[in-house]
């Protein structure tokens, strides 16, 4: 970064009065988070040449990173009245009002932009607001509508994928991992995930696919904790218990993986142990999402051990 903000500068200096290099030292400067140094970049980019419109939406942006709300709404509205037509000022007014908490003027504001001109980006932006005010289901309606007409666009239906999962929602999303998969074989992430939702799901195919996940990043701890946990809940615990130790050896601050460790320690028959961990998790004061079986688990092994 340090090295492009000084090819930049002398960019700068060498083409006076053009404004393209000033865009690209704005680009670096903000890659340094020197904002106050992007927005006088882009503020004399302007003065060379008014309503260029690539500089006006990148200073909205920096606006936004600074949380000068306002003018980046100033910036939203300009654009608006000199480009009634483009997407991009309502856009801006969208991601303002997002940030601001506002969120029917979020929406209002990105559903106009994507009358003007659809996009899928606009779609997610929708569906952000949708989870905001939990309404996710109408996000998703609208990606699924978009994927209808777009079936090849990949990124927006793992978008899907992953909010349906969140919403535990697992066999619609292990479908869209399945078609992922299909388009887009030995993906990392995808196989993951795939296997997250079929096992959310029940279906025994999650194992393979974890264990295929496995295979690419074998000392993936993620990868790991999915495939040590899914041969757990599968009745192997014995088989998943190497790869939770593993896992937790790679991550050992990483309570849901602590917690998976413990139950495959509990299933084997190791109840001291198994005990230790959940003792030594709760006590550590980690959030995770299976804090309560945890404790449920623990109380249980207490019980047992009077």
């Amino acid at each position: 970064t340090a090295n492009a903000l000084g090819s930049y500068r002398k960019l700068v200096e060498r083409q006076p009065g053009q404004a393209a290099p000033l865009l690209k030292l704005a680009t670096a400067q903000i890659a340094a988070e020197d904002l106050a140094g992007a927005r006088s970049a882009l503020q004399n980019a302007l003065r060379i040449q008014p309503g260029l419109l690539d500089a006006q939406m990148m200073l909205g942006g920096v606006e936004l990173r600074a949380a000068r709300l306002d003018e980046a709404q100033k910036i939203a509205l300009q654009v608006q009245q000199q480009k009634p037509d483009h997407p991009a000022g309502f856009t801006l007014a969208g991601d303002t009002a997002l940030v601001r908490k506002d969120y029917p003027a979020a929406l209002a504001a990105f559903e106009r932009a994507h009358k003007l001109k659809p996009s899928a980006t606009l779609l997610v932006r929708q569906l952000q607001v949708f989870n905001a005010t939990q309404r996710s289901e109408e996000g998703e309606q609208r990606l699924a509508a978009w994927l209808v007409a777009n079936p090849q666009d990949a990124a927006i239906r793992a978008v899907l994928a992953e909010s349906l999962t969140k919403r535990q929602q697992y066999p619609a999303a292990a479908e869209h991992y399945l078609a992922l998969n299909k388009s887009n074989p030995g993906n990392l992430m995808v196989l993951n995930n795939l296997a997250w939702a079929l096992h959310g799901a029940g279906d025994k195919r999650a194992a393979s696919f974890a264990g295929q996940a496995l295979k690419l990043q074998p000392d993936n701890p993620m990868v790991m904790d999915t495939y040590g946990w899914i041969l757990t809940a599968q009745g192997q615990a014995a088989q998943g218990l190497p790869h939770l130790r593993r896992a937790l050896s790679k991550l050992p601050d990483n309570a849901e993986i602590q917690y998976h460790l413990a139950v495959a320690l509990f299933k084997t028959g190791d109840r001291a142990r198994a005990q230790g961990e959940l003792e030594r998790l709760l006590a550590g004061g980690a959030r995770f999402p299976q804090e309560q079986e945890a404790r449920t688990l623990l109380d249980q092994l207490k019980n047992k051990t009077r």
